[in-house]
């Protein structure tokens, strides 16, 4: 069984391998992550009773591809858009099927259907590495993965959360 927090928020898994949380509020699903393969993240979200068509958006943290490799088949079977800060959607726009990939602002805000996007700055060894907030009818659930340092910035991301994923598990001096 998928350990979900509650029926609107979970991990599907993580680890090095591959990562991927799911935010379900109201009649809109997102994805945080893509990791692993595309198979994999369906049998994942069929255990939750959830269709891959089901998914409106897959938003990414960075460009690793224990966060990314589901994307080239989620995006050319389902049609799945994706959103990625300026520098990691350049660095991840060759696994995304045309007019799928939507490149941001490091600190951005979106409306995906019922749930508003914002992001917000994390520390990692990449470019422009981001967590996630996702609001809808007054609550609020965060993600935020491979952290170092819990920054300010990720702190006021996540503050007033009902719930939050929080990987830490990068280290700078390894």
């Amino acid at each position: 069984m998928v350990p979900v927090l509650s029926p609107l928020f979970g991990t599907l898994y993580s680890g090095s391998r591959g990562n991927c949380s799911i935010v379900r509020m109201g009649g809109t699903t997102v994805l945080v992550d893509a990791g692993r393969s595309a198979r994999y993240l369906c049998a994942r979200l069929a255990a939750c009773g959830i269709a891959p068509d089901e998914v409106d958006a897959v938003f990414i943290t960075h460009s690793h591809v224990d966060h990314t490799s589901a994307l080239a088949t989620l995006t050319k079977k389902y049609g799945i858009p994706v959103y990625a800060a300026g520098a990691v959607a350049r660095e991840i726009a060759h696994l995304c099927a045309e007019g799928t990939l939507n490149a941001h602002p490091l600190r951005m805000s979106v409306s995906i259907g019922e749930i508003t996007v914002s992001s917000f700055a994390t520390s990692h060894d990449t470019y422009e590495s981001v967590g996630y907030r996702f609001e809808s009818e007054g609550r609020a659930f965060g993600v935020a993965t491979d952290l170092g340092v819990v920054t300010d910035e990720v702190k006021r991301g996540l503050c007033g959360c009902s719930a939050a994923v929080i990987e830490a598990n990068h280290d700078v001096e390894m």
